[in-house]
């Protein structure tokens, strides 16, 4: 929604896909917040990395003229079907933790 609603006001593709990221991470992190858990975005989870790949995809199915519909499922199943194969192969990216 939040690379939609950028490019609508036409901006660049990069700032769109930005745009979707933020909206993705930050919802997610306000929910994880407010459920007083840590925010699966700290725990090296591919959270972020999908949202970006997610809105790429719908930028670039909005730059091949697809509707708008097409180019909202392209980039949610996308986004989810990369999110479920990253929890069921527990794909993961380096996070920092303390020296031993």
């Amino acid at each position: 929604m939040g690379a939609q609603k950028a490019l609508s006001i036409g901006v660049t593709p990069f700032i769109a896909i930005v745009m979707g990221t933020m909206t993705g991470v930050f919802g997610g992190l306000i929910r994880d917040v407010i459920c007083r858990e840590i925010p699966l975005v700290f725990k090296g989870e591919l959270y972020a990395t999908t949202c970006i790949i997610g809105s790429s995809f719908f930028c670039l199915a909005q730059y091949l003229d697809l509707s708008m519909t097409t180019s909202m499922l392209i980039g949610m199943m996308t986004t989810l079907l990369l999110r479920l194969m990253a929890i069921h192969w527990h794909w993961s990216l380096p996070v920092f933790s303390k020296p031993s």
